[in-house]
């Protein structure tokens, strides 16, 4: 049996790019598995000869998935310092345009740090034309540019093209699609990245989120359901409970919900997000400022999360019904209009300004 075998071979400081070529392909011949001539490349070529850089770009990425900003300024740290080490390191050129991608978008930084993510992902793709780290890196800055969105999925199409497993990339192909609103094209691949990983939480709950879209509550509950075992603190998922209370007209119900789970999620700024959208349906207007004002505090940035509207429309909105009067509200929609006018191919903008206009009716 392949996984009870021994191995023997002994690990070094020189040549461990080597021992991971061997396993790989003695894994291949015993799962009968033919390698295509470009993944051979790939597991046998040195993505560099410092261990050092391997070890910061391991250490980096590990950092970056936590999706945080502080570890994200950490990520980018570590993947500099494999890049001192080693110059021409491809994945680490990848990585740090990942990062710039997130700065913009995430977390809230200027958003000329898109043009340093292209600019850095193109450099991964000089020096690695056949990884697909630099392809994907290439097309998760395009999709935060306005008008970029065909060079985006070209770029992801790309790096799956170089490897069918890979996960991210499949995965950001399923949000080019329902970023357009473009649901059920989107959810083939939200599929096929959750089949590559099932035990990762991103695919399974984008899929659950999707068939909510569609209006395939059965569909979208057994997603649901896969996401909330993988990460039990999922917010949308959490709140669904007071969504169905909404649905059943009790309004007391879905507060206590909403309140219940941003009590046990302090300073989450989607929980806050969702939980003021939960308020202003339930008509309980002054909880729902709370929230959103408090969402805002936590993370000032305008980013969209699928699962709610943008804080500051949701604020807008909130305050509109109260007696604070809809200053916010215009402001709130007059960013939403400059999204458009640079040329925004995405839906929630459109999303977002068709519910600030109707809130006032």
């Amino acid at each position: 049996h392949l996984w009870a075998e021994t191995y023997d071979r002994r690990l070094e400081v020189d040549n461990v790019f080597a021992v991971q070529t061997d396993v790989a392909r003695r894994v291949a011949r015993a799962l009968e598995a033919t390698l295509r001539p470009e993944e051979e490349d790939r597991i046998s070529g040195r993505p560099t000869e410092s261990l050092a850089a391997y070890d910061l770009y391991l250490q980096a990425r590990d950092v970056y998935y936590r999706f945080e900003d502080e570890a994200n300024e950490e990520a980018i740290r570590l993947f500099r310092s494999a890049l001192d080490e080693d110059p021409d390191y491809a994945l680490a050129w990848a990585g740090i345009a990942n990062a710039f991608s997130q700065r913009a978008f995430r977390y809230g930084r200027p958003l000329a740090w898109r043009d340093s993510a292209v600019r850095y992902a193109r450099r991964a793709i000089e020096l690695g034309p056949e990884l697909p780290e630099g392809h994907r890196a290439l097309g998760l800055a395009y999709s935060i540019i306005p008008g970029r969105g065909e060079a985006a999925l070209e770029a992801h199409l790309r790096a799956l093209e170089l490897d069918p497993n890979d996960l991210a990339a499949a995965n950001n192909i399923g949000v080019h699609y329902l970023d357009l609103g473009r649901f059920d094209e989107a959810i083939p691949w939200f599929r096929q990245a959750a089949r590559l990983a099932p035990n990762i939480f991103i695919p399974t709950s984008f899929s659950a989120y999707t068939y909510d879209a569609l209006g395939l509550d059965r569909l979208a509950q057994k997603w649901r359901e896969r996401a909330l075992v993988l990460d039990p603190d999922l917010e949308w998922h959490r709140l669904r409970p007071a969504v169905l209370a909404l649905y059943g007209e009790d309004r007391q119900e879905a507060l206590s919900r909403a309140e219940e789970f941003v009590r046990g999620v302090p300073g989450n700024a989607d929980a806050l997000r969702g939980a003021a959208a939960i308020a202003y349906m339930a008509r309980d207007f002054e909880r729902a400022v709370g929230y959103a004002r408090e969402s805002l505090r936590v993370e000032p940035a305008l980013r969209w999360n699928p699962w709610w509207h943008d804080a500051p429309i949701l604020l807008g909105i909130c305050l509109l019904k109260s007696a604070e009067g809809g200053e916010a509200l215009r402001e709130a929609i007059a960013e939403e209009e400059r999204r458009i006018e640079e040329g925004s191919e995405l839906f929630p903008p459109r999303l977002h300004l068709a519910a600030a206009h109707a809130a006032p009716g």
